[in-house]
């Protein structure tokens, strides 16, 4: 069966695309849980419109003020560390030059040209083992000592056996003899391996090893007729099917076996149609129920089948005995639990027929499915209702019995989960599966009850207030979603937002004077990119560049 992130194209509409985004509340955590609706959300253009509800971790413009730069730089003890933590503050201080001033508490950078002296890269390579490992954990103090020629020297102290030029032909050579397999040498000498398959000297000195044997086309022939399917070969014999796939012989080999049939939707269907349920359809026909469900049709194909219950749903039934005894029982499928009762003899209904050799009628008291806790309760009473009418009762329990249904989410336990929480929302939010079973079991409102009603939306006029604060639209939607999505949903955008400014149509002198704001072509690009877009396309880069090739 296929992933549940992968679907046929056309799938993902717009409403589905929307539907999935609800699930999260950033765009990063969109694409990486599912990617394909990602991808046909920006194909199609609804990106913006389906995560307009997200969170946005970038600040609005204007928000990196120098007072608020010096603050947030007091926080850190290193440039890199301010560009890990608040890239934005950093660009910042370096468009308007505050960068000096608001970093001189900082301590110099290791990462500065001249940092890594002699003294402080021996300091450093003392901590190593292997150049490797030096190299691994410091690269700037590695590539500082073999610039300047100081490499052989401070690690005098390293095990040499794995540097560079370690494996000559003759080293490699008495590696090889050691294995009797080309497999084995790559795995346990691989440092030997590669030097000698980089310099030529492979087949040369794994010349007395013993090679793989070569199957024959008859040979592969007399196994390929052993299967009759090309994967159980291919598992179970790899090497011959290899064999006879590296010459090409495996469509004349593999022509008897069977060949993997797709089938097609009206076959499913076809084959749905002999059923009455799902359980039925799934288990005398394995193959097309689960690849109707692969490709998402098995609601369609299944709409003629009758509902089955389950041990939350079940219905009412009654067997009523011409000598005037009965029995009342519940069940998740009727008919199937009659045909149970006739057949076990431990059962009270079979035990009276053979005692007694009496006819009776079965019926299904009960239209629909009830809820366990619902149907639990009719039983006892259609049982009291049986004995007051003068009936004899064969059932040996008062009713209301369900079996052993194991389950963690019992009436105590969703009751101490609720205890935690002051409104529903936030049951949900907080313990999802605690209130689906509290719901699904029938006991929600009671575990419920100590909770605090729906809470109050603030009035349109202080919705009215809050878009009066805002000069675009996009300055609303990146400080207040919530509030704009609120009163899109309710139809007061025309009214509340009609002052605001949707697009900003970019002119060549905006784009350069907007481009002087930086010091080089990546920052334009990052920080503006609706100008630095406008300029590529209209041919005015160069004009934006001329400042920036002069720094």
């Amino acid at each position: 069966m296929k992933k549940n992130n992968t679907h046929d194209s056309g799938y993902w509409t717009k409403e589905r695309c929307q539907e999935e985004a609800n699930k999260y509340s950033q765009r990063s955590e969109f694409e990486r849980n599912c990617r394909s609706a990602a991808t046909a959300a920006r194909k199609h253009g609804w990106m913006d419109e389906i995560c307009s509800h997200m969170i946005t971790n970038s600040k609005p413009s204007g928000y990196w003020t120098k007072e608020r730069c010096f603050v947030e730089a007091r926080k850190y003890t290193s440039k890199l560390e301010l560009g890990k933590n608040a890239p934005g503050a950093l660009v910042a201080m370096k468009r308007n030059g505050w960068l000096k001033e608001a970093c001189s508490h900082m301590n110099p950078d290791k990462h500065l040209p001249g940092y890594w002296t002699k003294e402080r890269c021996k300091n450093e390579a003392i901590k190593y083992k292997t150049k490797s490992s030096f190299r691994k954990g410091c690269q700037g103090a590695y590539s500082a000592a073999w610039t300047n020629g100081w490499l052989e020297e401070i690690c005098m102290h390293m095990n040499q056996t794995q540097t560079r030029g370690y494996w000559t032909k003759e080293r490699c050579i008495a590696e090889a003899n050691k294995y009797k397999w080309r497999n084995e040498f790559r795995e346990k000498g691989k440092g030997a391996y590669n030097a000698a398959w980089t310099n030529g000297w492979l087949d040369e000195i794994c010349a007395h090893m013993e090679k793989p044997y070569q199957y024959s086309k008859e040979e592969c022939q007399e196994i390929a007729i052993k299967y009759k399917v090309e994967r159980d070969w291919r598992i179970n014999q790899c090497a011959s099917w290899l064999q006879a796939e590296r010459n090409g012989w495996l469509p004349e080999l593999t022509s008897h076996m069977k060949k993997m049939h797709r089938y097609t939707k009206e076959e499913c269907q076809e084959e749905a149609n002999k059923y009455n349920t799902r359980l039925e359809f799934s288990e005398l026909a394995p193959q097309h129920y689960f690849r109707a469900c692969a490709k998402h049709w098995i609601k369609e194909i299944c709409r003629h089948m009758e509902r089955q219950g389950n041990k939350e749903l079940r219905k009412i039934y009654v067997f009523e005995f011409y000598d005037n005894y009965a029995y009342v029982g519940l069940a998740m499928n009727p008919e199937k639990r009659k045909s149970q009762h006739l057949s076990t003899n431990t059962s009270g209904v079979f035990k009276h027929l053979k005692e007694t050799g009496s006819g009776y009628d079965f019926k299904v008291l009960s239209d629909d499915f009830l809820s366990s806790s619902q149907a639990a309760e009719e039983e006892e009473n259609k049982i009291r209702d049986y004995a007051a009418e003068g009936w004899n009762m064969i059932n040996v329990r008062p009713g209301g019995d369900l079996g052993f249904i194991p389950r963690k989410y019992t009436k105590e336990y969703c009751a101490e989960v609720a205890k935690k929480y002051q409104y529903r929302f936030d049951f949900i939010k907080g313990d999802k599966a605690a209130y689906e079973g509290a719901r699904r079991y029938g006991y929600l409102d009671e575990v419920c009850a100590h909770m605090k009603p729906k809470r109050k939306m603030p009035s349109k006029e202080v919705y009215r207030e809050i878009a009066q604060q805002f000069k675009t639209t996009a300055e609303f939607r990146k400080q207040n979603n919530k509030a704009l999505e609120y009163i899109i949903r309710h139809g007061w955008y025309d009214e509340m937002c009609s002052h605001l400014v949707s697009i900003h149509f970019w002119k060549e002198e905006e784009v350069i004077a907007e481009a002087r704001k930086y010091d080089n072509n990546h920052e334009f690009r990052m920080n503006s990119p609706k100008a630095y877009d406008y300029a590529r396309k209209h041919g005015i880069m160069e004009k934006c560049r001329e400042h920036m090739n002069k720094k």
